[in-house]
């Protein structure tokens, strides 16, 4: 910092900041909230006007001064210590490489290099969206014959589920061909396609009965575009069945949310309660919402 010896004046030059929270799954998020607390720390410490008359404070609350804004803070530079304990696999490596995706192709490139370590990884950390995605469709569509659309089936974690719970005709889609090879291997899909969700998928109109996503709609993936095709996809009368990632929620999500029910494309029925989709290794929160197409 620098300070004006006749005025009082304070200024920050530069800001650094570390963390040591091991494993980082998700470092936009950890970035983010590390700049809020140093901005906000020096907001409240030496960036306060504090004046004084004959020894009297005169400017004590919000009302006497302007709370100093972001473009009075110099960016922060965060230093990021990462550490695997020893003789303990790095199960979060695909998860960090996917979030910091910022192209299709990235992700796709991602996962193709993830897809032999995919499902060991996401075993080791609990990874809870194939289940709760699978229960949350039990309780509006009941098994049969209707078809299924699995966006972002991955290996098949959740095709396996839906195939347990009596649903048969399921048809997959992702953007890595080789964690489809996987899923193929499975035999569970009656069909399997490369697509990218976030264009118009290679489906005609009203297709599916339901379409459901597990891990789909986070940070570095599908963007909630594609979700206005997903609904092009599935019947009047059919469902959306999906996990948004909590950082998702408010800021992103509910406008979109919105959107679609003031532009009359589906109502929400239901949500699950937020859970930690990765419960044995860090905390991604999240919550599966079902709408119905109208």
């Amino acid at each position: 910092m620098a300070v004006d010896v006749e005025t009082g004046e304070v200024r920050v030059l530069k800001s650094v900041a570390g963390d040591d929270v091991g494993q980082c799954i998700n470092p936009a998020a950890v970035e983010g909230q590390i700049h809020g607390g140093v901005s906000a720390g020096q907001g409240y410490a030496p960036s306060e006007a504090m004046e004084y008359d004959e020894g009297r404070l005169t400017t004590s609350s919000l009302s006497e001064y302007l709370i100093p804004t972001s473009m009075d803070i110099p960016e922060v530079q965060v230093k990021r210590i990462t550490a695997v304990a020893e003789g303990r696999a790095d199960n979060t490596r695909g998860l960090r490489d996917a979030y910091s995706a910022r192209t299709p192709d990235e992700v796709a490139a991602c996962y193709d290099s993830w897809a032999p370590d995919y499902e060991t990884h996401m075993s080791n950390v609990g990874y809870a969206h194939p289940a709760v995605v699978a229960a949350m469709l039990a309780r509006h569509l009941p098994p049969g014959d209707g078809a299924i659309l699995d966006a972002g089936a991955g290996t098949g974690l959740l095709g396996e589920l839906l195939v347990t719970l009596g649903y048969s005709n399921l048809t997959g889609i992702d953007a890595s061909r080789e964690m489809l090879a996987r899923a193929a291997a499975k035999q569970i899909y009656r069909e399997l396609h490369p697509m990218i969700i976030g264009g118009e998928l290679d489906f005609s109109d009203d297709r599916f009965a339901a379409t459901v996503g597990a891990g789909v709609f986070t940070e570095g993936h599908a963007p909630l575009s594609g979700l206005d095709d997903l609904i092009r996809v599935t019947r009047p009368g059919g469902y959306l069945v999906f996990s948004i990632a909590r950082n998702y929620l408010e800021e992103t999500f509910d406008p979109k949310q919105r959107g679609l029910e003031t532009a009359g494309r589906w109502r929400l029925l239901d949500t699950s309660k937020c859970y930690n989709s990765t419960p044995l290794e860090g905390d991604i929160s999240a919550r599966v919402f079902v709408f119905q197409v109208l």
